[in-house]
């Protein structure tokens, strides 16, 4: 799965429920959803990227419903992830 996979699935999920992606156009932003792979530190920009067994992820989701903004972000580990980062992910990200 690429990043503009997961873009496209969040996009069109947060339409369905009758809210609007605000992460769109905020400061020329492109995407629905910001995305930061491994050593990205945050606001990674969706692309072409397809996610590897060892790569850790952040997905950054920002939405305006009925007039008010709901901003969340998850972390998320695919497959073999390096220890240090299990821990880190653990202890800063429950």
């Amino acid at each position: 799965m690429s990043l503009d996979d997961i873009d496209k699935i969040v996009h069109d999920s947060i339409l369905e429920q009758g809210a609007y992606p605000s992460c769109i156009d905020f400061q020329h932003f492109p995407k629905s959803v910001c995305t930061s792979v491994n050593e990205v530190v945050s606001h990674g920009v969706p692309n072409n990227k397809i996610l590897e067994d060892g790569d850790y992820l952040n997905i950054d989701v920002t939405c305006y419903y009925k007039g008010h903004y709901g901003d969340t972000s998850a972390m998320i580990m695919i497959g073999h992830v390096h220890p240090d980062i299990v821990k880190l992910v653990s202890i800063y990200f429950v």
